[in-house]
């Protein structure tokens, strides 16, 4: 062990000195901005976000309105009314231990690394190299999913949009996936401007969502009313249960979650750009407690209100489109006024993708710094004027429009968006699974929860289990080759891929400055010992 920790400093040593990066300097006092550096890096980020832009970051992409309008079909197919209110409201109670726990992390270690970075620390030092390679790339490969996945459900809202006014036209999935190519080249093209830019950007694409989700839920019941149409009984929208789907009950019940599990992301994106967060040990974990609770309630809010102005439930799941909010929406507006609508939430979503783009390119250029890409140098670099990574938004760029070649499938919106939410999920359970059984290799941040930590992850690691079982699972119980769910098949592709990586590249990956982690440790040690004695 000490010759692999020896032969894993040298290899930091050199590439540090090569990227000019600063060697550790542990100081009393300012923790919350030092961290970072106290860490053995260079500060190359200029601190932009506050409470407000953290927050807009993740608001400005998750339109709760969007997303459900997109996903509600697993609702509405697999549990009726019933799926509609409680097939989101279960999940998201069941989840909220996940935001918990990675805020918890985030306080404690704010690097932009994030996942793969606490993965190395708290992993036992033997197994700290390869976990955190391997969780690095899981990381990548979550990544390029979860923008091809937004940028394929923008697409898919534009085409709708286009095809009430054409109904004679039937876009095909590659007609979409243009759509969404394109989309993403967008996305590239944000990455000159500056990151204070951005910033504003964010802002007013989350007040934009936060107005359209306040005028659904306000015009849809009044429309409904004007119109003189009778509203479901609450017995029916909070009671009635109808399976759609030729799986049982069993299975059926849980795939109402996935809408929630889809909608309700990227509330972990302030931990990416914690370097570029003011007094981030506080900001960034509570960004992502806050953006989870407004994503998940504004939502609720959405699904519920939807639910009573649905007349026939058995209609909307045999919706033509796939689509039944957007029927809903346009039969209660009307063409022009749904389609405006629509549109106006979409080019938000659209607009406020560059952020996703951002914060996605930070944790890229975090694990190029530590050594765990080729080019390692250029993908690490952050632009001087615009304080962004643009090697690395090109490369994710670059790999979200080969993952969206997927929308040449029949089943491509199942493939690409259940595929974005694997990946999310089993980024995720490495460092939560290692934080319960990380003893001292664990520092509490300002944000902690206490002798409820090790529960609270023990239950966000089985929830995240559970929901990858889950979306193993095909649409349909009688599969054919064209349906069946590859998912796991390509999860678990990547997951070889980056094993065969470790073994045939990773005697060049260095890993974490043990050394200044290790120090870094003892010296809150001594900290929270002094605290002690003082009380």
């Amino acid at each position: 062990m000490n010759d692999q920790y020896s032969s894993s400093a040298s290899l930091l040593k050199g590439r540090r000195e090569n990227y000019g990066i600063l060697e550790p300097s542990i100081r009393d006092g300012e923790t919350t901005t030092g961290t970072v550096e106290d860490l053995g890096y260079h500060a190359s980020y200029r601190r932009i976000f506050e409470g407000l832009g953290s927050f807009a970051l993740v608001l400005s992409v998750a339109s709760p309105v969007c997303g459900i309008a997109i996903g509600s079909s697993y609702q509405i197919v697999y549990g009726g009314y019933w799926g509609l209110t409680w097939g989101w409201i279960i999940p998201a109670v069941l989840f909220f231990a996940q935001p918990l726990a990675i805020a918890e992390l985030c306080s404690s270690m704010p690097v932009n690394g994030a996942n793969y970075w606490w993965t190395a620390a708290l992993s036992p030092m033997s197994f700290s190299r390869p976990l955190s390679f391997i969780s690095g790339w899981i990381t990548i490969m979550q990544i390029v999913t979860s923008l091809a996945s937004v940028s394929f459900a923008c697409g898919t809202s534009l085409v709708t949009i286009i095809s009430v006014f054409h109904p004679e036209w039937h876009p095909s999935n590659s007609q979409v996936m243009g759509i969404a190519m394109s989309i993403v080249i967008f996305w590239g093209v944000t990455s000159f401007l500056r990151m204070e830019s951005i910033a504003w950007i964010c802002i007013l694409s989350c007040s934009t969502v936060l107005l359209s989700t306040v005028i659904y839920t306000m015009a849809l019941p009044i429309t409904h009313s004007l119109r003189g149409l009778p509203f479901a009984p609450a017995a029916k929208v909070f009671g009635e249960y109808k399976n759609s789907s030729d799986w049982g009950q069993a299975v059926a019940v849980p795939m109402t979650f996935f809408s929630t599990a889809w909608a309700v992301a990227g509330w972990n994106a302030p931990s990416y750009v914690v370097e570029e967060t003011k007094n981030a040990r506080v900001v960034g974990p509570r960004s992502i407690v806050q953006t989870y609770l407004a994503m998940a309630i504004l939502g609720m809010i959405v699904c519920i209100v939807s639910a009573f102005c649905i007349e026939d439930i058995e209609s909307a799941t045999l919706d033509p489109r796939g689509l039944p909010l957007y029927t809903l929406v346009f039969e209660h507006f009307g063409h022009k006024l749904g389609a405006g609508f629509f549109f106006m939430t979409t080019s938000t979503t659209v607009l406020g993708g560059s952020s996703f783009l951002l914060t996605s390119a930070c944790q890229v250029a975090a694990f190029a710094r530590d050594g765990g890409l080729p080019f390692s140098k250029t993908l690490a670099h952050v632009h001087e004027k615009t304080n962004m990574p643009i090697y690395s938004q090109a490369v994710l760029a670059t790999g979200t429009l080969f993952v969206l070649l997927f929308g040449l499938s029949s089943m491509a919106g199942t493939i690409i968006f259940s595929l974005s939410v694997i990946a999310n999920l089993l980024m995720l359970a490495h460092p939560i699974l290692l934080r319960i059984f990380a003893q001292d290799r664990f520092v509490p941040g300002p944000f902690n929860l206490g002798k409820f930590s090790k529960p609270i992850h023990i239950w966000a690691f089985l929830t995240l289990v559970y929901m990858m079982i889950l979306e193993s699972f095909p649409p349909t119980k009688h599969w054919t080759a064209e349906t069946f769910n590859y998912n796991w098949v390509v999860t678990l592709g990547a997951l070889v891929f980056a094993v065969i990586g470790w073994f045939s590249l990773g005697h060049k990956y260095p890993g974490l400055d043990m050394t200044a982690l290790d120090a870094w440790r003892e010296h809150h040690a001594r900290q929270s010992d002094s605290e002690t004695v003082t009380d």
